[in-house]
């Protein structure tokens, strides 16, 4: 779309008005593109359809704020863990996930967000004396990172 037809479109149903407001204070406040980039296609798809104004906007919503440290997290979570539950499955923990970040100060906040957001969820406590708690993907989370992903590799070619 043209910026005269985004602004007919935006102008043709006020719903979107917060929608796109949403999205340029995101613009302004985060300098990170690749989740930017995701939220602009977010807005397009609302323009596109409105059955999509929904699931756009909460998209807009989960996107806000995700930082390259997010994305790590997202990264480690995905790749095969180091810890396992009594259950024997395999698990990440807020041990070992800190170990492998740069700052374990940023994980932990990373972490707090992602849970926050449903990217990640904390489905068990693996160990009893110093609360170990897991973390898992969601599959937003990993949708997420896939469109995530896909606007690096595009702004990396």
């Amino acid at each position: 779309m043209t910026r005269e037809e985004m602004a007919d479109a935006i102008a043709a149903d006020p719903r979107l008005v917060p929608l796109l407001q949403r999205l340029l204070f995101a613009a302004g406040m985060n300098g990170y593109d690749p989740p930017l980039a995701a939220m602009g296609e977010a807005l397009g798809r609302a323009l596109d359809d409105d059955g999509a104004l929904d699931e756009s906007t909460l998209l807009i919503q989960v996107l806000d704020g995700i930082t390259p440290v997010h994305v790590q997290a997202l990264e480690l979570l995905e790749s095969p863990a180091p810890g396992r539950t009594a259950e024997n499955h395999v698990v990440w923990t807020n041990g070992n996930l800190l170990r492998k970040s740069v700052s374990p100060h940023l994980m932990e906040m990373a972490l707090a967000g992602l849970v926050a957001r449903g990217l990640v969820i904390t489905p068990n406590i693996v160990g009893d004396a110093d609360n170990t708690v897991g973390y898992d993907l969601t599959e937003l989370g990993r949708a997420v990172l896939e469109v995530v992903r896909r606007h690096l590799d595009q702004r990396n070619t």
